[in-house]
């Protein structure tokens, strides 16, 4: 055993902006459900039959990520800079794509950004050389006024790999939408 899981699943998201996000993932049948609020997560595994009560500060160390919010899970799902864009930021181009580099004594994000679609095509969260998360973005599609990913590609090491791959089978972003639980 390489320590290593690859889980390969379709998904679909419904988020109430700045509020909660649903996402329910399948593999021929439901397997999991999962509500996130401001404060916390709730994970339904209907496979196992069970479910799961975490606090934001739990995702951030299953995850490897510090700072982790409601906000920036939202935008990580959104394909947008979870933790934005400031001063300190270093701006470079390539291949055509934006390139932005933020370093704090915590991490080091890398996002490479569609110069049109201003959405991340890959963000790196680095804390140091055996634990980080790369996110690929691909397939865009339009939904609604904006352009989002089909196929948001992870992959997680602290220092264990697991790759999970989400296929994307729709995005519902609404502002008063009744919760699907």
């Amino acid at each position: 055993d390489d320590g290593s899981s690859d889980i390969t699943a379709n998904i679909a998201i419904r988020n109430r902006k700045d509020s909660v996000i649903w996402a329910s993932a399948s593999k021929m049948i439901e397997a999991v459900r999962i509500l996130f609020n401001k404060d916390s997560a709730i994970i339904l595994n209907r496979l196992q039959k069970n479910y799961s009560v975490l606090a934001i500060p739990d995702i951030d160390k299953i995850l490897g990520m510090n700072s982790l919010n409601f906000h920036s899970v939202q935008n990580i799902l959104l394909a947008i800079p979870p933790f934005g864009i400031d001063d300190n930021s270093r701006f470079s181009l390539l291949k055509g794509d934006y390139r932005i580099e933020n370093q704090t004594p915590l991490f080091k994000e890398t996002i490479v950004m569609d110069k049109s679609l201003l959405r991340m095509l890959q963000y790196r969260y680095e804390k140091n050389i055996r634990e980080y998360v790369v996110i690929n973005y691909s397939n865009f599609k339009q939904a609604g006024d904006q352009y989002l990913p089909n196929i948001i590609d992870v992959e997680i090491h602290t220092p264990d790999k697991i790759h999970i791959t989400l296929d994307v089978s729709g995005y519902s972003l609404s502002k008063n939408e009744d919760a699907p639980f």
